[in-house]
């Protein structure tokens, strides 16, 4: 999930094309940066906003602020984008927007004009709750986000960077120039609720809170093709025109240091990777699926390191297009020998091998033949195993968790997780005395000792039992430094153990002391929800620092409880830069701030006393967001029913798999929807000293309540006598308004809205318009709609009186989605942020297939465990069509010395025109898909041969096009003249099975055609065709026409002008002499009688030999066979030995007239 949609769901809502983390196929990388050149501190420019000249002393002017951050990728963290527009280089980059006003920035849509387009006015508010508009642009309608901008917001340019950090000119600018201003996340962590959240004819920024446009959205770029490789500023401008009314107009530039190498070629994120010593590091994996790599020049491989979390299958694969580029794999162990490979010509390749736990390899991905390729995703399945416990790693000195000042301490929930990782801390004796130290755990689990050490690392005492108990009781110094290692006896591990210090006191503050400034900070690991009570702030500017990691991300609340008489005590919020993100300085006995953080980001909490002061006893309080986990796992397709995924069965892309939280049995995921209904029985009077009371039954809504507004209009002489409630079904009151509006007239067409800019407070009579009840309509969320509503309206005064004249009701219910993924192209996928349980993860099927894995119940029950991946959690598909093979190809070639092979005709009187090759002996058919084709399913029939033999059955099937495969069989001679009958049998019954039914035709029906098969499983396939070598004009005979008709053709080569494959007798790609001998060498051959099948010719019977041809002619001469090995040459002579018997008729004679000149 993304950085906006993170903190502002409501984003994705109002965007066809949300701002949503980068979901686009790219090839990018990250384009090098420098520290911004204005590095700004929140907190003291909201302090310093000054008021716009000319500006009337009460408005509450805004102040748009260019908001660069690092630490949240604010136009920092750009990179270039090759695969959005092939052929152009982009950069891409998020911004954002702040409002440090003191007012909001508000714009609203006016009069449509003749273009099309809006006017736009600014609204500025005054103190007194009033306001003014004016008219500054237009918003105009974009067809891509499917909502309306306002144009001329913001530039972002590129400019030269120039000697001593000097901005120069404009080199490329971005085509982005309007904007939708919505309220996205906080700039002050202490502002209000968000006002703004739809793309609509109400937008703007609230004080204290920006407006993000995410790096995946449209024309979040600058197009940087033609930019010459170097150093630039990357800058954006809000308001270039200053069009828009600010109280400061010179912080609207940003810009940070950017560096262009390569013209977008530097290749993926991981780069550069390009070797083992480079590797990218991976850790320690489980599950793991990284999309958009490339192979992005001439042998620059990419090389990725991981460690095995346990023992079990490790199962790699990469997913791609062969066309665009041939990759393979290789898995190297960790002393970099090669111990797998995958070297297919598909568009993926896979590595299946057993591992154990702590192995270490190396995955290579490369190039067959040192190419590139544009676009890879690589799936790592690997055994899951368990990663410790919050304060790892800490398996060495070196890497001890800090402890503090050790006086009384107990942690709970700890582990040795695996086998030999032990666990170190350290800690510095609070005063001099004696150190209990306890160390509670179930040895029949596994048997865990410890050992203490002194700042030497010398051993201090050991505790080595059998025991469900180990103790080390010893004297320690004040201020002296310690160390404890808890280890398994012989390797054991044990998932669970307790520590319990009971050390010596003092002066020296509490147990977590010395936590005094941000490198002593007390660690207190992954933090979610937290207390610790009896600390103190002991002496006078002894402050308290606390880093911990964010177990999720969402709004973490820190509550610091103390009494203020007892010492003033205040609180801050740090990143790990030590910028201030929230502070809290009150003069109650309580501080309190709240701040939205990311998943392991890191952060420090300062406790500190003001001016100095101390306080001998305070507790902290953290409510951090839940921390969550994944669920991963493979969706395959499984050709053979049988719930094991085989080697040869790929992954499915685009399937849906969720989690079924409702347990119904079907994917559910359904949007916010709004229901309004209207009061009916009005007008209502309202009498003075009397309480009007107006229903509105609801029903037929579906979902708790997300949020409620109501509008109203009332006709009163003097509505400050008037008090408004609205009750819920449930009972719930709130107050809507009192005692508003003075001696102003009525209620008109009020709205009562939380998102609304003002209070009703700030309004006046007759209060058309949004307002802000008193108090707030999101009491109500989370409750039932359904039932009555009730609307009561208070007259408590005397003197004038009036009428409800219409009131409604809006209810947006909540949302519902189901956390679900869709598998990638190499069937993986990975359902991110799922909070820690148990869930029933099932499959979204689409028509026509079932799950085959797991069975029967066809979902897997998953246990979800913080900051873990819960991996293997696989799904097999199986299709429920019935899977029939087709024949779409026989080709006749030979085994030696060819190089062209033939493709029988089908139908039209062409299929039985004899194929004149000489030495057929392989006969390939093509199916379009594989299937149980096995030896015994060829037979060949002929009238001269009854049942031709084949050498050593099926002599390979092989990956054609897509699916399809070819089966090749060698015949044990090559084909003479015969009529033939090819039959392939169907054979047993299974996952695919022949499709064969296919009539042939004996004189041409046009109706016969490839593929075969009725659409019905089953069927032998039976295919006619006849073989006459040297028949090159298919008359059926061999004879001078033949001859005529390979000299006539001319010698040629398969790629030059005139090639006929039907005159390359011997198949070799060329058409010369040596197809003329061999036409020659059977002239006066003719096909058999007969049809193949029925009984064959008697021996003797064959009328093929040319002999038997010369001697119907008168006188008898012999022919003499000529040797097509002893023609060497196409040279005229050698035609003319060929041809010179000096027996044929007239048309021999007229072919030797027509020799081929040279």
């Amino acid at each position: 999930m993304s950085f906006v949609e993170r903190l502002w769901p409501r984003r994705a809502r109002c965007e066809q094309t949300p701002r949503t983390a980068r979901s686009m196929a790219m090839r990018r990388h990250r384009a090098r940066r420098r520290m911004s050149a204005e590095t700004l501190e929140r907190r003291a420019m909201l302090a310093s906003t000054p008021l716009a000249a000319g500006a009337p002393v009460d408005e509450l002017l805004p102040d748009m602020f260019a908001w660069a951050s690092e630490s949240r990728s604010f136009l920092n963290g750009s990179y270039v984008d090759t695969a959005s527009q092939p052929g152009n280089n982009l950069l891409r980059f998020s911004t954002a927007v702040a409002n440090i006003g003191q007012g909001p920035m508000e714009l609203r849509g006016g009069s449509i004009l003749p273009s099309g387009n809006q006017q736009v006015y600014q609204r500025v508010f005054r103190e007194g709750g009033t306001f003014t508009d004016s008219l500054v642009g237009e918003f105009t309608y974009h067809a891509t986000h499917q909502h309306i901008h306002f144009d001329g917001y913001a530039v972002y340019n590129l400019r030269q960077a120039l000697v001593n950090d000097g901005v120069g000119d404009v080199v490329a600018s971005g085509g982005k120039v309007s904007f939708c201003l919505l309220d996205v996340t906080r700039y002050d962590s202490a502002a209000p609720s968000a006002r703004y959240s739809t793309c609509g004819q109400n937008q703007g920024i609230s004080v204290g809170w920006a407006d993000v446009y995410d790096d995946s959205l449209p024309d979040q770029w600058i197009d940087v093709t033609d930019v010459p490789d170097g150093e630039y500023w990357l800058e954006v401008v809000v308001d270039p025109e200053n069009r828009l009314r600010e109280s400061d107009e010179t912080n609207n530039i940003a810009r940070v240091r950017v560096s262009l190498g390569g013209g977008g070629e530097l290749g993926d994120r991981f780069e550069l990777n390009d070797s083992v010593e480079d590797a990218t590091n991976f850790g320690i994996v489980g599950d793991r699926v990284e999309n958009d790599l490339s192979i992005h020049a001439a042998g620059n491989d990419d090389y990725f390191r991981m460690e095995m979390a346990a023992a079990g299958t490790l199962d790699v694969a990469i997913a791609f297009v062969h066309e665009q580029g041939d990759l393979d794999i290789e898995l190297l162990d960790a002393a970099k020998n090669v111990v797998a490979t995958s070297n297919s010509t598909d568009d993926g390749e896979r590595i299946v091998r057993e591992v154990a736990a702590g192995e270490v390899y190396y995955l290579r991905v490369f190039e067959f033949g040192g190419g590139v390729s544009p676009d890879y995703d690589l799936s790592i399945d690997g055994p899951d195993g368990n990663f410790g416990d919050r304060f790892e790693p800490n398996d060495s000195f070196a890497s001890a968790v800090h402890l503090g000042q050790m006086g009384d301490r107990v942690e709970t929930g700890l582990s040795i997780h695996a086998p030999g990782n032990d666990d170190y801390y350290r800690f510095t004796a609070a005063a001099t005395g004696t150190l209990d130290v306890s160390l509670n755990f179930i040895h029949a689990l596994g048997d865990a000792d410890m050992e203490l050490y002194d700042g030497g690392f010398n051993s201090i005492a050991v505790a080595d039992s059998t025991n469900d108990v180990e103790l080390i009781s010893v004297p320690v110094v004040a201020a002296a430094t310690y160390y404890l290692h808890v280890y398994g006896a012989e390797d054991a591990t044990n998932e669970g153990y307790t520590l319990t210090f009971d050390g010596p006191g003092g002066a020296a503050g509490d147990r977590f002391e010395a936590n005094d400034d941000p490198a002593s900070a007390t660690d207190l690991g992954l933090l979610g929800d937290r207390t610790e009570a009896n600390l103190s702030i002991h002496l006078p500017n002894n402050d308290d620092y606390y880093r911990f990691t964010a177990a999720g991300t969402g709004a973490l609340n820190a509550t610091l409880a103390f009494a203020h008489a007892e010492g003033d005590l205040d609180l801050r919020l740090l990143d790990a830069g030590m910028n201030v993100l929230a502070e809290s300085i009150s003069a109650d006995d309580n501080e309190e701030l709240t701040f939205a953080v990311d998943a392991g980001g890191s952060y420090y909490l300062h406790v500190y006393g003001f001016e100095g002061a101390t306080n001998a006893s305070y507790s902290l309080s953290i409510d951090g967001p839940v921390p969550s986990g994944n669920i991963a796992g493979i969706v395959w397709d499984d050709k053979n029913n049988d719930g094991i995924r085989d080697a040869s069965e790929p992954g499915l892309p685009g399937r849906v798999i969720y989690v079924d939280a409702n347990g119904n049995g079907q994917f559910d995921s359904f949007p916010p929807t709004t229901d309004e209904f209207v009061a009916a029985g009005l007008p209502l009077p309202i009498a003075d000293h009397a309480v009007a009371q107006s229903p509105i039954e609801v029903s037929g809504v579906a979902r708790p309540i997300e949020s409620v507004s109501l509008q109203l209009s009332l006709a009163h002489s003097y509505v400050g006598d008037l008090h408004g409630h609205l009750v819920s079904p449930a009972g719930t009151r709130i107050e809507l308004f009192s005692h508003v509006g003075g001696s102003g007239d009525d209620m008109t067409g009020t709205t009562f809205d939380d998102t609304a800019a003002l209070s009703i407070e700030l309004g006046s009579a007759p209060f058309t318009g949004a307002f802000r009840p008193l108090e707030s309509l999101a009491t109500f969320a989370g409750g039932n709609a359904n039932g009555t509503w009730t609307l009561e309206i208070e007259d408590d005064e005397d003197g004038d009186e009036g009428s409800l004249l219409a009131w409604s009701l809006a209810l947006v219910s909540e949302g519902y989605f189901e956390p679900s993924a869709a598998t990638n192209a190499a069937g993986a996928y990975a359902i991110t942020g799922v909070a820690p349980g148990e869930y029933t993860v099932a499959e979204e099927l689409p028509p026509e297939w079932e799950v085959s894995f797991p069975a029967p119940m066809s979902t897997h029950t998953a246990t979800v465990n913080v900051a873990e991946t819960t991996g293997d959690v696989d799904f097999g598909n199986h299709s429920t069509v019935a899977h029939l093979a087709r024949v779409i190809d026989v080709r006749l070639q030979r085994s030696a010395g060819s190089s062209v092979g033939y493709s029988l005709p089908v139908g039209n009187g062409t299929q039985l025109a004899a194929a004149p090759f000489v030495g057929i002996d392989q006969i390939a058919v093509t199916f379009d898909r594989a299937w149980n084709v096995t030896e015994e399913s060829f037979e060949l029939h002929g009238v001269n041969v009854a049942n031709y033999a084949t050498v050593g059955g099926l002599l390979a099937v092989s990956p054609a096009l897509g699916e399809s495969i070819v089966a090749t069989w060698m015949l044990a001679e090559p084909l003479s003249t015969d009529k033939l009958l090819l039959v392939v049998h169907a054979g047993a019954a299974g996952d695919v099975q022949l499709d064969g039914e296919w009539t042939n035709p004996s004189g041409g029906d046009p109706g016969d055609v490839f593929p075969s098969g009725d659409g019905q499983p089953g069927g032998d396939f039976r295919f006619r065709f006849d073989v006459l070598p040297g028949d090159a004009n298919g008359d059926g005979a061999v004879d001078g026409g033949d001859l005529a008709a390979l000299v006539d053709g001319g010698f040629s080569t398969k790629f030059g002008a005139g090639y006929l494959i039907r005159n390359d007798l011997d198949g070799n790609g060329r058409v010369d002499v040596v197809d003329a001998v061999m036409a020659r060498n059977h002239l006066g051959a003719s096909l058999p009688a007969g049809e193949p099948g029925a009984s064959p010719a008697a021996a003797g019977a064959l009328v093929t030999r040319v002999a038997e041809r010369v001697a119907e002619r008168t006188p008898v001469r012999r022919i003499p066979r000529v040797d097509p090995r002893a023609v060497v040459s196409n040279s005229p002579a050698v035609v003319d030995r060929v041809f010179d018997t000096g027996s044929f008729d007239a048309t021999l004679r007229g072919v030797r007239a027509r020799r081929v000149r040279y």
